[in-house]
């Protein structure tokens, strides 16, 4: 009868995954695009001004003459913007929403897209009465898309959206916990007797993978965040395999191994798919992907 109940449990997670995605993706309306920079300034100018980021990129900065005769009233600020090319600074290609002329008192500037986001920068900011001054080299941290320059003192805060960051790492801890709670029982463990071990053993890995994430990318420490991340979920199921193996009381050794390995790749490939979900982006493939898990759920039922 038990294993009759496992059937069906895999069974059900095999339908999910077949119709669920489609009609979620079909019915759910497109994402709001989010914006790559967003840059709010301290007491803007009560004059019309012009702002540009600066990269040392000259085949994607802005055309002279096309600004000249797109804002042929801003000449000496247009002037201004190319004003550091001989030192290996150019205006980058994407202008802000608005233009790269703003209206008086516009406090927030935002680049929806940018072709290629820039480590290093500058910031040029020039106003129609002839002020120009231009910042230090910031180098841009990962995370920090929202920013604040401040006019009078002529300086970038990298500001870092903590409340973003932290739903998505709850958001990520939540869906692991109730992927790998759901294999627990679907392997043929207690869920009375072992729940509190998975969801402490749970917490410390996703606390400790994100920690190392957020700090390697933030800081530029190591290899890229995707290869960084295909490292850490090799070392992750490892980790727990060992907790598990030695923890877990019932059933055989090789059992709690085996699903030490599953749940985390389960709970991985469940995560990347709800985000292409939430993203209307859904990966027909994932399915494909996550067979081998409902096959190894039945077999070793």
């Amino acid at each position: 009868m038990r294993k009759q109940s496992i059937h069906r449990i895999a069974a059900c997670m095999l339908l999910l995954l077949l119709f669920i995605p489609s009609l979620a993706s079909a019915n759910s309306p497109p994402p709001a695009p989010q914006p790559d920079y967003v840059l709010n300034l301290e007491y803007p100018p009560e004059e019309t001004y012009c702002i540009a980021i600066l990269t040392q990129d000259s085949e994607n900065a802005l055309p002279a003459e096309a600004l000249r005769l797109a804002y042929p009233d801003s000449g000496p600020m247009i002037d201004a913007l190319f004003s550091l090319t001989d030192e290996g600074w150019y205006p980058l290609r994407e202008e802000p929403d608005g233009g790269i002329v703003q209206r008086a008192g516009i406090s927030r500037i935002v680049w929806m897209d940018l072709a290629q986001r820039p480590t290093e920068y500058r910031l040029l900011f020039a106003t129609q009465s002839g002020l120009v001054q231009v910042t230090d080299t910031v180098v841009r941290r990962h995370y920090s898309n929202y920013n604040v320059y401040e006019v009078a003192a002529n300086r970038v805060i990298q500001n870092i959206n903590y409340r973003d960051y932290a739903i998505r790492v709850i958001i990520a801890v939540v869906i692991t916990l109730a992927v790998e709670l759901g294999l627990l029982v679907a392997f043929g463990f207690s869920f009375k007797q072992n729940w509190r071990l998975v969801v402490a053993t749970n917490l410390i890995t996703q606390l400790a993978l994100n920690i190392i994430l957020f700090a390697t990318e933030y800081f530029e420490w190591g290899p890229d965040e995707s290869v960084l991340l295909v490292w850490l979920e090799l070392v992750i199921p490892v980790i727990e395999a060992v907790v598990y193996a030695r923890l877990i009381r019932e059933r055989t050794t090789l059992r709690r191994i085996v699903y030490a390995f599953v749940a985390n790749y389960a709970s991985l490939v469940t995560g990347m798919m709800l985000y292409a979900m939430i993203r209307g982006d859904v990966y027909l493939f994932y399915m494909t992907i996550f067979y081998p898990v409902i096959a190894i759920t039945i077999i070793f039922s």
